[in-house]
């Protein structure tokens, strides 16, 4: 997990509680800091005293590169100000927004998907959205886990989905 194609702008990471999604973001995070890009994570679960070293962040350098949000109230205005927040990075590589997990905010947007798709023609901004998935889905195949997931949230085609969690077998 955490191979994301990123030519892809946009990824939904999708699974059943403690499936890995969070770990399998944080990972990714962990390498694109490397690479000098920004990360924005905004976590609905994550701790009010959150430290961004949880999240991937490995350096003094890397804190600049990091916004970590962890507020269950989400608005896309205030997602919007932090991704055009100036950073300390010179020239970063891009910019990988976190959601995890939309289905746990308060208030999502109706149009939440509407504004992700905004950014689809900056090619450095990418969006990595964590959903859950139900737990009927359980003792589907992985293929309907991830038909769910762009039946669930209005995803085209070309949105990556990655479904993670055991499932049985293709029959």
């Amino acid at each position: 997990m955490g191979n994301f194609d990123l030519s892809k702008n946009i990824t939904f990471l999708s699974g059943r509680p403690s499936s890995g999604k969070t770990r399998g973001a944080i990972d990714t995070c962990r390498s694109l800091l490397k690479q000098c890009w920004n990360v924005i994570y905004w976590h609905a679960e994550g701790a009010a005293d959150a430290h961004p070293t949880e999240y991937g962040v490995e350096t003094p350098d890397q804190l600049l590169q990091m916004q970590l949000i962890t507020d269950l109230h989400f608005s896309c205005a205030d997602l919007r100000t932090r991704i055009n927040r100036p950073t300390e990075t010179i020239n970063p590589t891009g910019t990988l927004v976190v959601i995890d997990t939309l289905d746990l905010f308060d208030c999502i947007p109706d149009d939440f998907i509407r504004f992700v798709e905004t950014f689809e023609k900056d090619k450095k901004i990418h969006f990595l959205i964590l959903t859950q998935i139900p737990r009927y889905l359980e003792n589907r195949t992985r293929d309907h886990a991830e038909e769910f997931v762009r039946t669930e949230y209005p995803t085209r085609l070309d949105n990556q989905v990655f479904v993670v969690g055991n499932f049985p077998d293709e029959c």
